[in-house]
This record gives structure tokens, C-alpha cells and sequence, in this order.
């Protein structure tokens, strides 16, 4: 069987977010259940870390998520602000957000915990 590059477009514009929400929850439990992980003095060791995304520069994303200037662009530019929060010794993602590009990181963070 076999598929067109546009058909395989078309049809990952039909997967919904919230399964990657689900997948992950699912492998953090399965991850953190066998307590074989590693830990510092017995704690897991979390880090946050935020960062401004360029994103798909189409109205409905400026007006979703916020735009960015500078003296040398055009105009404004659609960007996102995303945090993760990431397991420092297991080397994973334990939680990460997206939200509009004027959204304070330290904001973010206190959606994490």
C-alpha cells in the first residue's frame, strides 16, 4: 500500500493534540511506576526551561498566540512561547506548554508545578 505526500498531510491535520497529551501521560506512568529511575539524594531533578518559537506567520496564529517586532522586520511575525519541564538525570519531558508569545516565563512555571 501506498500513500501520496499530500494524503499523509491531509490526514496528520486529523490527529488531535490531546493524544500526545495521553501518549505521554502514559509513558511518564509506566516510566516513574518501576521507581528504577535515576534520582539525586532520592529526589527527582526537575529543570524549566522557556523559549519563543517562530510560528506559521498566518493571521489566525498572530491573533491566537501574539506577534513579534524588531527593527528589522516587516511587520509583525507570529511567535509562541514554550516551557518544558524536564527531568534532568532520566533525560525527558515531563510536562511542556505552549501559550501566547506574551505569556511570562516564570508564569509558565507555575503551570508546570
Amino acid at each position: 500500500m501506498t500513500y501520496t505526500q499530500q494524503s499523509f498531510a491531509e490526514a496528520r491535520q486529523n490527529l488531535r493534540p490531546e493524544a500526545f497529551e495521553w501518549l505521554n501521560q502514559v509513558f511518564l506512568k509506566g516510566f516513574y511506576e518501576d521507581d528504577d529511575e535515576a534520582t539525586y539524594r532520592g529526589f527527582r531533578l526537575l529543570a524549566i526551561d522557556g523559549s519563543v518559537i517562530a510560528w506559521p506567520n498566518t493571521p489566525a496564529l498572530r491573533a491566537a498566540y501574539g506577534v513579534a517586532t524588531n527593527q528589522f522586520s516587516q511587520g509583525a511575525v507570529a511567535r509562541v512561547r514554550s516551557s518544558s519541564l524536564y527531568d534532568v538525570l532520566n533525560g525527558i519531558v515531563v510536562h511542556s506548554i505552549l501559550g501566547r508569545y506574551d505569556t511570562a516565563e516564570r508564569d509558565m512555571a507555575r503551570k508546570h508545578i
